[in-house]
């Protein structure tokens, strides 16, 4: 896996977290500072921007990063939910590959895991095991005592 590649599936799944907000927060951030910037570049060659002006270059600056992140992640997700349509292909034939996660392609998952899962109906899932005989119970650990010599 390139460089590249491990930035752009970190960044991914950083703003599809719980940390999205947090991006969001970051990126307003970023535009702030860019802002000021700009505003003190400009004042010093002697183009002073007032209050209207800078809430526009502001607007534009957070609109087009927003935009950008918004394709980029839309444009990520399509690609994956296309590929797992046509996956999914297999056990509900009529299932289009729209490129969006919805009720049909929700209720094709559910019914590919439950032919999966049930092995008296004939169905084996690609892999050729049940979904059931890959599920493996949670083992619970037993707390670690720190040793003290003076007990």
């Amino acid at each position: 896996m390139t460089l590249a590649t491990r930035l752009k599936n970190s960044a991914l799944k950083l703003i599809f977290s719980r940390f999205g907000p947090s991006v969001t927060t970051a990126v307003s951030t970023a535009t702030g500072f860019l802002l000021g910037y700009i505003v003190s570049g400009t004042s010093a060659i002697g183009f002073n921007l007032d209050a209207a002006q800078q809430t526009t270059v502001s607007l534009a600056i957070s609109q087009t990063i927003y935009w950008l992140i918004t394709e980029l992640v839309n444009k990520y997700a399509g690609e994956h939910a296309a590929a797992l349509q046509d996956a999914l292909k297999q056990f509900v034939p009529s299932l289009e590959s729209d490129k969006w996660i919805g009720d049909k392609t929700v209720a094709a998952a559910a019914a590919a895991a439950q032919a999966a899962a049930n092995p008296s109906t004939g169905e084996v899932i690609p892999t050729g095991k049940p979904v059931a005989a890959t599920i493996k119970p949670k083992t619970k650990r037993k707390p670690v005592i720190p040793y003290n010599p003076k007990r």
